[in-house]
Parts: structure tokens; sequence; C-alpha cells
């Protein structure tokens, strides 16, 4: 393993620390030093410290997904139904996309004749729209 000064060694432990791997502490001391380790050194200067594998407790906090308003995380999916599950007409094949809410878990639903990207795309601003004018929620 190629020496490298302390002061880059001391950061590499204390960025694995908060969590990060080996490949986002590379991108954070090539913004720092002009001279910086490639990603194999850093794993092997965890190895070194004993941080080669992350804790239970450091996985789940990076794993967390944290929200702090209404419309910052929304899933949505694109479902096609049955043929003769709706009234409308039973040979026609429909498809229902809904929104999810990730903070308020606020749900909308539109039904669809089509897939198409367009369509798909002019629903879900709809539907974005229906749920700020439904629930007066603004950014």
């Amino acid at each position: 393993m190629k020496r490298f000064d302390l002061e880059i060694e001391k950061e590499i432990v204390s960025l694995r620390e908060l969590g990060n791997n080996r490949y986002e502490i590379r991108e954070v001391l090539k913004t720092k030093y002009l001279q910086f380790p490639c990603a194999t050194t850093i794993y092997k200067v965890f190895k070194k410290y004993g941080l080669n594998k992350l804790s239970i407790s450091v996985k789940e906090e990076r794993r967390k997904i944290i929200m702090k308003r209404i419309e910052e995380l929304v899933h949505i999916d694109c479902h096609q139904l049955s043929r003769g599950i709706t009234i409308a007409d039973p040979k026609k094949t429909y498809f229902l996309v809904g929104l999810i809410d990730g903070y308020s878990r606020l749900a909308w639903a539109e039904v669809l004749e089509d897939k198409k990207a367009l369509t798909v795309m002019f629903a879900v601003l709809k539907s974005f729209n229906m749920l700020k004018y439904r629930y007066k929620f603004e950014k």
C-alpha cells in the first residue's frame, strides 16, 4: 500500500465512519487534494482500521429517505386492468395510473385508455394538480 499523508488517512477514516463507500470518499478527496488514493487503496485503509464492513446501524441510517414536506417524493405506477373489469367497454383494455405521496401518504388514481408516454405524463400532471387543489398544499 502506497503511503499517503496521515491527514488523508484520517479523513478517509472519518468519512467512512459517516457511512461513505470508497468511491464516494475518492470523489471527496479528488476535490480537496492534488494527489489522492485510488479506490483500492482506500479499501485497504478501511481494512487497516477494521472499517471494511459497515455496522448494521450505519447501513440502516444510509437507507433512510427523509422527507421534510409534501410532494418531495411521490411513488407512481401504471397497471393494466383486466378486460371486462370496467362497465364502460368490456372488450377494451384500460390502465390505472396511481400516485402516492411519500410524506403525507395521500393517494390518487386515474383510469387511462392507453399507456403511451404522453398520455401517462399528462395523467400524472393532472393528478398532481388535483391533489394540490383538493388538499390545498403548496411547495
